[in-house]
């Protein structure tokens, strides 16, 4: 019964990355003939209209299957270069490159970076964890609001301000779980970062501050 359990976890795994390279080709192919098609000067509107839903939701379907195909990753391991990394400088170079984008929404970033912050993680799963968090900090914002990111050898955290979530926070760790479920968010972020805080043998929390308005995750370090 163990090998057999082994041999279907193996046969569905194999299944999982087989289908999940399989489908990127055809939607690139289909996404190309649709660019291909836009380009075409005697289209009515009311068809360049439906030219323009097709790709928009051919793109979703892309970015669907880029999501579930890290997670696959995640979960079966294959980010395995565990090794003492600079926490202090990744997160300093992300904000860098979303700082610009924040300030086309007149949000406010405030940093309390802690110099040479090292934790024992894989160099590829710390840059998409904390580019998650920055991402959705942007993204779910509010226009002139804020948002603070702090950092020590303990933990990280980082806060924005935003919407009050329709449901409890912590069910937003789970796939394609979203505040707005008609809004173009995948609702697969918070699941990677949660896989990721998984793997790595972190602690996350989401919380929500009625008073503040302030969304806030922590991830706790695990300890030396």
């Amino acid at each position: 019964m163990t090998t057999k359990a082994i041999n279907d976890y193996k046969n569905l795994k194999e299944f999982g990355e087989n289908l999940s390279h399989e489908i990127s080709t055809p939607l690139a192919v289909a996404n190309g003939k649709l660019d291909l098609l836009l380009q075409e000067t005697n289209l009515p509107e009311n068809q360049i209209s439906l030219v323009v839903t097709a790709q928009k939701a051919i793109q979703k379907l892309s970015k669907i299957q880029r999501a579930i195909s890290l997670l696959t990753k995640i979960e079966n391991a294959e980010f395995a270069n565990v090794k003492p990394l600079n926490i202090s400088s990744v997160i300093e170079k992300m904000v860098i490159e979303f700082i610009e984008l924040a300030e086309l929404k007149e949000i406010e970033v405030k940093t309390d970076i802690e110099p040479d912050v090292l934790i024992n993680m894989d160099s590829t799963l710390a840059e998409i964890l904390f580019s998650n968090l920055l991402q959705n900090a942007v993204k779910h914002n509010i226009p002139n609001g804020n948002i603070r990111i702090e950092l020590n050898q303990k933990n990280f955290s980082i806060a924005n301000t935003g919407i009050k979530p329709v449901e409890s926070p912590e069910k937003y760790f789970f796939r394609f779980k979203k505040n707005n479920q008609s809004s173009e968010s995948l609702g697969l972020g918070l699941s990677i970062v949660k896989k990721i805080c998984d793997i790595s043998g972190f602690d996350v929390n989401y919380n929500f501050f009625q008073q503040e308005k302030e969304h806030k995750i922590t991830i706790q370090f695990q300890k030396p």
